[in-house]
C-alpha cells in the first residue's frame, strides 16, 4: 500500500503536467524552424558556389575550344554569327548560327555553354552543328569586336573581353535597346549569344557608352549601379582574351574610349 502511495505521489499532475508538454513542443517546433531555416540559407549559399565552380568550368571549356577554332581557322576568331547585311543573324528553324555552333564540337558536353544560375528565358537558342534537329542553348555571348578577328592582332589580350555572361533579348529587364532585326519580320528573339553596343549594330557608333545583353538585371533603363545584381554574388564572369577569368559589375559595362577609339574591356582592336 505504501509503495503505491510512493509511485503514485511522484507523477506530475494535472495542469502542470499538460503544461509541460505543450512548452516543450514549443521549444520543439522553435529549433526545428531555425535548423530549417539554417539548412535554407546554406543550401543557398552552397548552390551558388556550386554554379559559380561550374561556370568557370564551362568558360574554361569554351577557351579550349575556341583555340582548337583558332588552330584551324589561320588564328582567327569564329563570326559572332552568320549575318544579314544589317547584321542581324540569319536564323534556321528559329534558331541562329553562331560562334557556339562553331565551337561546340570542342566542348566537353552540350550544356557546357548554360551557366546553371541563367534562367530558361535567358538562354539564346542556337543551331546544334551535328544534329539540326536539336537546340543548343547559350547563357554566354561573345563580343562583336572580336567577330572573324585575329587573334594576334587584338592590343591587350589581358584586358580584352572574348565572352561573358549575357541575358537573351532583354530577358529579366537588361539592357538590350538594340535588338537585332529583320527587314520583313521586326524584331530577331535571339540575340543572346552577342555582346553588342548601345549604338551601331556591325560595329560601335560614335556616342556608344555602354556594352549591351550582358546579364545584370534591372539594367534596361541604363541603370548600372555598383550594387546592382548579377548572376553570381560579385557579379558575372567574363573570359579575356589570353584565357582567364574575372568578374565584372554593372558599372563595368562602361565604354572606355582611348587615342585609337574603344580601349579597356570593350577595346575593338
Amino acid at each position: 500500500m505504501s509503495l503505491g502511495g510512493s509511485v503514485a505521489n511522484d507523477r506530475p499532475e494535472g495542469p502542470s503536467s499538460s503544461y509541460l508538454t505543450r512548452k516543450q513542443l514549443y521549444a520543439l517546433i522553435v529549433g526545428a524552424s531555425i535548423f530549417l531555416l539554417l539548412f535554407a540559407l546554406w543550401y543557398v549559399i552552397m548552390k551558388g558556389q556550386s554554379d559559380k565552380a561550374l561556370c568557370r568550368r564551362n568558360l574554361k571549356d569554351a577557351f579550349t575550344a575556341m583555340g582548337l577554332y583558332l588552330s584551324q581557322n589561320d588564328d582567327r576568331y569564329p563570326p559572332v554569327a552568320h549575318q544579314l547585311p544589317n547584321g542581324a543573324p540569319l536564323l534556321l528553324d528559329g534558331k541562329a548560327f553562331t560562334w557556339a555552333t562553331l565551337i561546340q564540337g570542342g566542348m566537353s558536353t552540350r550544356r557546357s555553354l548554360v551557366c546553371p544560375s541563367s534562367h530558361e528565358d535567358e538562354r539564346a537558342r542556337n543551331v546544334f552543328f551535328e544534329d539540326s534537329n536539336a537546340t543548343l542553348l547559350t547563357a554566354y555571348g561573345m563580343y562583336m569586336a572580336w567577330s572573324s578577328y585575329e587573334q594576334g592582332k587584338i592590343d591587350a589580350p589581358s584586358r580584352a573581353v572574348l565572352l561573358s555572361e549575357t541575358s537573351n533579348h532583354g530577358a529579366r529587364d537588361t539592357y538590350n535597346p538594340i535588338p537585332f532585326t529583320d527587314p520583313e519580320d521586326g524584331a530577331i528573339p535571339q540575340d543572346g549569344f552577342a555582346i553588342g553596343w548601345d549604338q551601331g549594330v556591325i560595329e560601335p557608333g560614335e556616342d556608344a557608352q555602354w556594352v549591351t545583353r550582358l546579364a545584370f538585371p534591372g539594367t534596361a533603363g541604363r541603370k548600372f549601379e555598383a550594387e546592382g545584381k548579377g548572376r553570381h554574388d560579385g557579379g558575372l564572369f567574363v573570359l579575356f582574351a589570353d584565357g582567364h577569368l574575372g568578374m565584372i559589375r554593372p558599372p563595368e559595362a562602361k565604354i572606355e574610349r582611348g587615342t585609337y577609339g574603344l580601349s579597356g574591356y570593350w577595346a575593338t582592336r
